[in-house]
């Protein structure tokens, strides 16, 4: 068998919780997908008694046009006489695995020796030339903090993983080539307005957050974002995915600005691409702040005041240059071209 790999993508522009790394992982290898991120990824939900409690609020990518998901459960991974053998063969057939296991056997994870829980790698290649392992992406301990990237996993050290109560499930992906992606800029336009009034459009139970877990929407969800970071202090524990997250929704939203501009002239429009590249780099100040901060346990006033001057301007910046985006006559300009 020897060696095998798939092409990834290791560093996707959304990448702050898993369920949309792995996904972004295989869909920004052809830029064609960018559309998917742009049309959707705006609103985001605060709820801070979940797992995830700062974050988009999207459907899980099972549930995307553009993959094609297929499930194995504990069970039906059990009854397999080689599950080994069988994602080496999914692999080499073009299906990434979506490894939902128990990274408590898994080195170099964050999990791993401290708490059983369930962790994603996505597996995208094998070597079984000397010791075998599982190529594969997850987050990675770098120092104090972490890292999406590469990591070799030990085909023992995963058999384990399979084994505990906390294996959730295997999932085998492909990009769905025949599925096109419209970008539409009326339903954008929907989205940014209900960012912006903190509302959520989409009463459902079936996107990856459920109703009853979320306490705000839009801005209002970035204003408690901002206030959880505002409200730290020496003896806290810093969840970095917060300012990560808040960073990554500023950063796509000035894309999303660029990718408009580019498509459309919007006369008059008070903004220019440096603007938008000083959100970026403000945006990017935010979580240095935040990580400097935390390595200094939360007693530093002055940085902790930097982070809520920024945090604070990020907002207000991304309002003033979203209102003359949402208030442009669309229909009219449509019903010329």
């Amino acid at each position: 068998m020897g060696k095998f790999t798939l092409p990834v993508v290791k560093d996707p522009p959304i990448n702050t919780y898993l369920h949309y790394a792995f996904p972004f992982s295989l869909l920004m290898l052809n830029s064609y997908y960018n559309d998917w991120i742009l049309n959707n990824f705006i609103q985001v939900a605060y709820s801070p008694q979940d797992k995830c409690p700062f974050d988009y609020h999207e459907f899980f990518y099972d549930k995307w046009p553009c993959l094609t998901v297929c499930c194995m459960k504990p069970d039906m991974v059990r009854e397999q006489p080689n599950i080994l053998s069988f994602i080496r063969r999914m692999l080499e057939e073009g299906w990434y695995c979506f490894a939902w296991v128990d990274c408590y056997f898994i080195p170099g994870t964050p999990l791993y020796k401290k708490r059983r829980d369930t962790e994603g790698l996505l597996i995208y290649g094998y070597d079984t030339t000397s010791e075998p392992y599982f190529q594969a992406l997850t987050y990675k301990v770098r120092g104090k903090n972490l890292k999406y990237g590469d990591t070799a996993v030990a085909v023992h050290d995963f058999c384990r993983s399979l084994e505990s109560e906390k294996f959730d499930d295997l999932q085998f992906v492909k990009v769905n080539a025949a599925c096109s992606v419209d970008y539409n800029i009326l339903r954008i336009r929907k989205k940014l307005i209900a960012y912006l009034h903190s509302q959520n459009l989409e009463i459902d139970n079936m996107k990856y957050h459920k109703q009853e877990e979320i306490t705000s929407f839009g801005v209002q969800a970035c204003e408690e974002a901002i206030s959880y970071l505002e409200g730290l202090r020496p003896a806290d524990i810093l969840d970095l995915r917060i300012p990560h997250l808040f960073r990554e929704h500023k950063r796509i939203m000035m894309f999303r600005i660029d990718k408009i501009l580019e498509s459309y002239a919007i006369p008059g429009y008070p903004f220019t691409a440096d603007d938008r590249k000083f959100m970026i780099q403000m945006a990017d100040e935010l979580l240095y702040y935040c990580m400097k901060c935390g390595m200094r346990g939360y007693n530093d006033p002055q940085t902790l005041s930097r982070i809520s001057d920024v945090a604070h301007r990020l907002l207000e910046m991304e309002r003033e240059m979203l209102i003359p985006i949402i208030e442009f006559p669309w229909e009219e300009l449509l019903a010329r071209l």
